[in-house]
């Protein structure tokens, strides 16, 4: 059994070929991989170098994942022999947050958890430093979290590129949209068993939901009082049921490695085989945040794999997708949970939109044209529009 560290070592490495898979993307062909260690790399840009600094997974956990704060109060050490370079232009400094944490909107606290995770003000944080440091002008700030909100720096912008979102745009568009006789109302993908996705699976199975539904629950285990403990902050009515159900009938991909979480190209092609047997993708999103907004690869799979969704996930996520150009399902049930002000009122709308769906839609029927538009639309934009205005924003973060 790989530790933590070599997980995120081997992670990191996955990581590290899908930048440097963007890099070539973007013509840049003269480059070097110099890894200093797993979360600083400096790559050679033509005459230029960057110097990218995500965040650190491999320290160790304490108040604050991966003791972020203080090593970044201290991030001038950690890069002290490239500071003269930074400070003349040659090296361009890029803070590369591509998970939730690092910026605090107008709705939340530093160190206030956001979803499942601590939000984190590493963004003025890092503007100070850098600006006492006199590089900020060589420097960048880059996030996938949504920007809604945050007040930000004319001198130093938050550039968004969201990586996770982003993970399939090198599959290209020839995924066909499967639209007739479908076998089960719903695909639900669950890879880690978070807070939100426990209470929603606990719904579900209340409501016998799992009897239209293809799942997965991945590391789903028998250990009551935990679940219990986590149940107890949604509801006091728990199914004991529930917490013995475990069969791995419900795995859908058993080759999957839930935890290198490798979901490249084969892992998609292989859930496609499941979702093509399914009307609707029910999402199982990151974080369930009542105050910010984070889209990954959870939702832009189902766009890619051409599927109609509903989501578990954060206030105003649909809301989110649609600034970005993307179409959602109004049109054919409500969408209203979307602005509902907790996780759990969300969860309960969603599993109760459910519940209605499995009743009115016959899945062998499969889809109108108005809904294959829809989902041809959000596929042609996914690889178009969308990702020529996030490829524009990481030519500009490396230039």
């Amino acid at each position: 059994m790989p530790t933590n560290i070599e997980r995120q070592k081997a992670l990191w490495q996955k990581k590290i070929q899908v930048l440097e898979n963007k890099v070539i993307t973007n013509n840049i062909h003269d480059y070097d991989w110099l890894l200093h260690n797993d979360h600083i790399r400096l790559i050679k840009n033509n005459d230029n170098k960057l110097l990218f600094i995500e965040t650190p997974f491999h320290l160790p956990h304490t108040d604050v994942p991966f003791d972020q704060i203080s090593y970044f109060e201290n991030i001038l050490q950690h890069i002290q022999e490239h500071l003269p370079n930074i400070k003349q232009g040659k090296t361009k400094l890029i803070y590369w947050f591509a998970d939730a944490w690092g910026t605090v909107n107008a709705q939340e606290t530093h160190k206030q958890y956001s979803g499942c995770l601590l939000a984190l003000d590493l963004y003025n944080l890092l503007y100070q430093i850098s600006k006492e440091a006199d590089i900020l002008e060589h420097s960048v700030f880059v996030t996938g979290t949504s920007t809604n909100n945050v007040n930000q720096y004319k001198d130093w912008p938050i550039v968004y590129y969201n990586e996770p979102f982003n993970r399939y745009f090198s599959i290209g568009n020839d995924l066909k949209i499967r639209n007739r006789s479908f076998h089960k109302h719903f695909l639900w993908l669950n890879r880690r068993t978070r807070d939100h996705r426990l209470y929603a699976l606990h719904q579900a199975y209340k409501a016998k939901l799992f009897n239209n539904t293809k799942l997965t629950f991945h590391d789903f285990e028998t250990n009551q009082d935990q679940y219990k403990n986590i149940l107890k902050n949604y509801t006091n009515e728990i199914d004991l049921d529930f917490l013995n159900y475990r069969t791995n009938a419900n795995i859908l991909d058993s080759n999957y490695d839930i935890q290198n979480d490798d979901q490249q190209r084969q892992t998609l092609l292989n859930l496609k085989h499941y979702a093509d047997k399914c009307s609707i993708e029910i999402v199982s999103e990151y974080m369930g945040s009542d105050k910010k907004v984070f889209l990954t690869e959870k939702i832009s799979r189902s766009i890619v794999m051409g599927k109609p969704f509903i989501v578990i996930g954060d206030k105003h996520m649909l809301k989110e997708l649609q600034t970005l150009g993307f179409k959602t399902f109004d049109k054919f049930w409500n969408e209203s949970y979307d602005e509902l002000p907790t996780i759990k009122q969300r969860v309960d709308a969603v599993i109760k939109l459910a519940v209605d769906l499995s009743k009115s839609i016959k899945p062998a029927e499969g889809y109108d044209k108005h809904m294959i538009d829809i989902l041809l639309y959000n596929q042609n934009h996914y690889f178009g529009a969308y990702k020529q205005s996030q490829l524009k924003a990481f030519k500009d973060i490396i230039k």
